[in-house]
């Protein structure tokens, strides 16, 4: 029987394949020997929660390994999933070798607190098993656990490194243990207890970690889980990745000797790989005039400007007490990888809103250069302008206080009712048995606190004008840019300043909608209509700009769309935990839709040659994905097509089935692949195709400084439900004689409908005009145009 929950007494057989075995087993989870007792072939009756181990013994082989079960028999089953440690005791408690106790063979810990067992960096011996919310049992392998943590090595609950090696039989967690990042494969995880912040909950980490989930920044994903330890309960801890090569390995598919890791625990050192290339940036950026363009450029060569810039400015936003000192981590891959950061324990920030860290930055006396290079990149225009505008975004999007609540809420309806049982079990509900409620609350407020405490810094630190409020929007769901930046989530609801330039951009077609205008309304003055898709203006009182978008007699198909594919791919794994090519659909609408009658081929005489198979689990959600695995092995389920992508570049087309016969709905040619990169579209379902960057699966695509435009589709255009016409006289258009430009006079005394076709039949112009002069700009290519109006 697997390990589990069972509601009554059972009865547990233990085999071995090897004729002759004499199996030997333990039923408090201590190491079965030759002196516990021999199984005897009938069945172990257990009426009681009992972890259960058992080893194999026989003459002139070699023993065989450990293999367990932990039976929780007529307990309480948590609502969240369940992770079980099953282990000898004297592992953890022994004075000699115990890494969960004082002990007597211990060195000191963190801040020079005294010598204790758990603080060394032993490796123990245990047994893991996960279980999900219904009692299925995903894993169960023997791993090495570890203590993990600094300071919190002195809590009562302490956090484990689990770790998977071939010393202990397999060396990966076969588990998809994340929701936020799917498809991943791990070596091994942390078992973390919430960091400083355990008392109240533990999330403050988990909580500001997962707000950063959807910006190019590597983050730790988080999963809450009951822990039990030989069937004894243990509260509930959070799943965690880890934040060292084996997150490398997890996220990008790179082991030990492709990278370069340096962290920042109060000094720079080398963790995997060597300090040759951070050297070079590093002389580099000290001695280059960072004031020229050139010199920037070559910076942007040596580390990945995203994710440089969205790590200071979220580390800044939450003004992470346990930083800068400590907890910087960095990573490249060898071959020719610039920089990225990873963000990690930020249980120490969200706390001070009054703090100014980047203040503090230009007034400090830091000579590591981890903690000046900021300083010199600042003085290069374009990089600070680039920061302001990142950390608009960080505080006006990726932390509305719609989101943050959302978040906050759905957390704590994941722990609450566990939360009471924990803190007893920890004795600390005398004192904190409201502190998680309030704690919730004050991240709440938190929320509000810093994003006021983020535009406050913003104007001291860069000597910038008055901050008005400014919110963006789209009257439907659209893919927004910000000084040339994707808007992470809409709305944008926070602030901007005086006498800077603001450049915002739109789509031309969202959904099955057609851009028709922004409007524009600043407090006290009647609202505009602007109707370029681009437009640059300047904040000078309270604004809220929307992209409005409307039905038109034409507008982009609606509906699924090949939005990302890997024919190398090393990094992402399927139901069988292998690394097979896959290719990513999106549902571009507002409903779901059912796979059936839709057909995948790589090749255009045969359309039909993969049929995709609909019902609950063929479902696309509305702006969700699917993932369909290019790996000839159909067994493995309906999501597997039975052809690969060939690496060499190649194409691939989406069909249906219509009443017709059968239609092509899109296609996309893909160059050749490599392992670091994935070919999509950008953003999700749009016209353009990238060489992408930062490959994604099931989730959005990533925007990057460092993505590859490879050509534009033509959309396809679909007829909508006709408008009612009126017929205009009264209106002129010309086009300027270098054809740069659209003149229109209207002088119908109201508002009209423009479109402007090519001579293939292509929309490159809808705006609605109100009486007036106006002047719009051309594209090369567009001529002839044909223009009707209404």
């Amino acid at each position: 029987l697997p390990s589990g929950f069972y509601h009554e007494t059972i009865q547990v057989s233990i085999t071995c394949p090897t004729p002759g075995a004499i199996i030997h087993y333990t039923l408090d989870g201590s190491n079965p020997d030759p002196t516990k007792p021999r199984y005897t072939g009938t069945p172990i009756n257990l009426e009681k929660t009992t972890p259960l181990r058992a080893q194999a013994f026989l003459d002139g082989y070699l023993t065989g390994p450990i293999t367990g079960s932990t039976y929780l028999i007529n307990e309480r089953q948590p609502s969240l999933p369940v992770v079980m440690l099953t282990l000898d005791t004297t592992y953890l408690y022994d004075s000699l070798i115990g890494i969960y106790t004082v002990g007597v063979n211990g060195i000191p810990g963190a801040g020079g607190t005294p010598p204790a067992n758990y603080n060394q960096d032993w490796t123990r011996p245990a047994h893991f098993d996960y279980l999900t919310q219904d009692n299925k049992n995903l894993v169960n392998q023997l791993v090495g656990i570890e203590i993990n943590g600094n300071a919190t090595r002195l809590f009562p609950q302490k956090a484990f490194k689990v770790k998977a090696s071939k010393r202990f039989g397999y060396n990966k967690l076969n588990m998809d243990f994340f929701d936020e990042k799917p498809y991943l494969r791990h070596k091994g995880i942390l078992l973390r207890t919430g960091g400083q912040d355990w008392k109240y909950g533990g999330i403050r980490d988990g909580f500001l970690q997962q707000m950063t989930n959807g910006l190019n920044l590597d983050h730790q994903a988080w999963s809450p889980v009951v822990a039990y330890i030989n069937g004894r309960y243990w509260g509930y801890m959070f799943v965690r990745e880890r934040h060292n090569s084996d997150f490398i390995y997890s996220n990008y598919g790179w082991d030990e000797l492709d990278i370069d890791i340096i962290e920042n625990n109060w000094r720079e050192q080398v963790s995997d790989g060597d300090m040759v290339h951070y050297n070079l940036m590093k002389d580099y950026i000290m001695t280059a005039d960072m004031t020229q363009d050139s010199s920037y450029q070559r910076v942007c060569s040596y580390i990945d400007i995203d994710s440089y810039l969205n790590y200071m400015a979220v580390e800044f936003f939450v003004a992470n007490e346990d930083w800068p000192r400590n907890n910087q981590k960095l990573f490249r891959n060898r071959t020719d990888g610039r920089w990225r950061w990873i963000i990690q324990d930020l249980d120490k920030g969200y706390q001070h809103p009054e703090k100014n860290l980047l203040g503090e930055f230009f007034t400090s006396t830091y000579t590591n250069f981890s903690l000046r290079m900021i300083l010199y990149l600042l003085q290069n225009k374009a990089f600070k302008e680039r920061y302001v505008d990142t950390q608009c975004l960080v505080a006006g999007s990726l932390f509305h206080p719609d989101r943050a609540n959302s978040l906050l809420d759905k957390q704590q309806a994941q722990l609450d009712e566990e939360y009471l049982i924990h803190a007893q079990h920890w004795d600390i509900a005398h004192k904190y048995r409201n502190e998680f409620h309030y704690s919730i609350n004050l991240h709440k407020q938190m929320t509000l606190a810093f994003r006021e405490s983020a535009y406050r810094n913003l104007r001291t630190n860069f000597q910038l004008d008055t901050a008005h409020f400014l919110s963006i929007t789209a009257s439907t769901p659209a893919t927004l840019t910000f000084n040339g930046l994707d808007i992470p989530y809409l709305p944008y609801d926070g602030r901007y300043f005086d006498n800077r330039p603001l450049t915002v951009t739109a789509p031309l077609y969202t959904a099955n909608k057609t851009f028709q205008h922004w409007l524009i309304q600043r407090k006290n003055e009647a609202p505009r209509i602007l109707t370029d898709r681009e437009i640059t203006l300047t904040i000078s009182d309270s604004t809220h700009i929307e992209a409005v978008y409307t039905s038109a007699e034409t507008a982009k198909r609606d509906g699924l769309y090949l939005n990302e594919l890997s024919a190398s791919n090393s990094t992402f794994a399927d139901e069988a935990f292998k690394t097979e090519d896959w290719v990513e659909l999106y549902n571009s609408s507002l409903a779901p839709i059912d796979l059936s009658g839709y057909y995948l081929s790589n090749t255009l005489t045969n359309l039909t040659l993969f049929p995709l198979t609909g019902g609950q689990d063929g479902n696309v959600p509305p702006n969700g994905h699917y993932v369909i695995w290019c790996s000839k092995e159909s067994l493995r389920g309906p999501n597997h097509a039975t052809f690969k992508l060939p690496k060499e570049g190649g194409q691939l087309f989406l069909s249906k089935q219509e009443a017709s016969g059968i239609v092509l709905l899109d296609s996309l040619t893909y160059p050749p692949a490599d392992e670091r990169t994935t070919f999509g579209r950008l953003p999700d379902g749009a016209d353009e195709l990238y060489v992408l960057n930062n490959p994604s699966i099931g989730v959005r695509n990533l925007p990057s400084s460092y993505n590859k435009r490879l050509y534009t589709q033509q959309p396809t255009l679909v007829g909508l439900t006709p408008l009612a016409r009126q017929k205009v006289t009264s209106v002129e258009t010309f086009v300027t004689p270098d054809l740069s430009h659209l003149h229109v006079i209207n002088n119908a005394g109201r508002s009209i409908n423009l479109y402007a076709y090519t001579a293939d039949g292509r929309l490159v112009l809808h705006r609605i005009l109100p009486e007036g002069q106006h002047v719009l700009n051309l594209k090369q290519g567009w001529h002839p145009l044909k223009i009707w109006y209404f």
